[in-house]
């Protein structure tokens, strides 16, 4: 009974941080006016060597996808991506080396909104995630049978975790 109150503590504790970054990004995608979504916009100029041509070579400078990479005669436009919705709008002269960054940074609800619907983050996550509230549920109705003392509170428990999506689902129809 105690190895199986500590692994329920135990999965709740690591699952809460992704269940409540889901569901805010959820409740933000119902109702985009209820939280802020503030965007950030910082200008930079560095000198890198002269001469490169090759985009691939300048975003080494900064980790991320390479995109939209423009090359007109005496310049190299290309942005530079981040998995945590950062992005880089590089301008470099090939003849100074001289290169103009624009980093655009956005809020945390606006990171939790792509991470819900980004296919490569929740692929690794959604199956642990499964995996631990399944072991949560099945620990949770073990203890919730032996334990006769407890029994009010998991029942104000189980009423709450029904009751939240509930209102959430009514909520959004109305």
């Amino acid at each position: 009974m105690r190895i199986l109150r500590s692994l329920h503590l135990s999965t709740s504790l690591f699952l809460v941080v992704f269940l409540l970054a889901f569901a805010i990004s959820a409740v933000d995608f119902a109702h985009r006016k209820w939280l802020p979504h503030p965007h950030w916009i910082t200008r930079e100029t560095r000198q890198m060597p002269a001469g490169i041509t090759d985009a691939r070579i300048l975003a080494r400078e900064w980790r991320g996808d390479l995109a939209s990479v423009e090359n007109s005669p005496g310049t190299l436009k290309f942005r530079v991506t981040t998995d945590l919705g950062r992005s880089r709008d590089v301008t470099y002269s090939i003849a100074t080396g001289e290169t103009k960054i624009e980093t655009s940074t956005v809020g945390i609800f606006t990171t939790l909104a792509w991470l819900h619907i980004s296919q490569g983050t929740w692929a690794f996550i959604t199956p642990v995630v499964s995996t631990g509230l399944l072991t949560l549920g099945l620990t949770g109705l073990y203890l919730w049978f032996k334990n006769r003392a407890e029994r009010r509170i998991g029942i104000a428990l189980l009423l709450l975790g029904a009751g939240i999506p509930l209102a959430l689902m009514i909520s959004m129809r109305l």
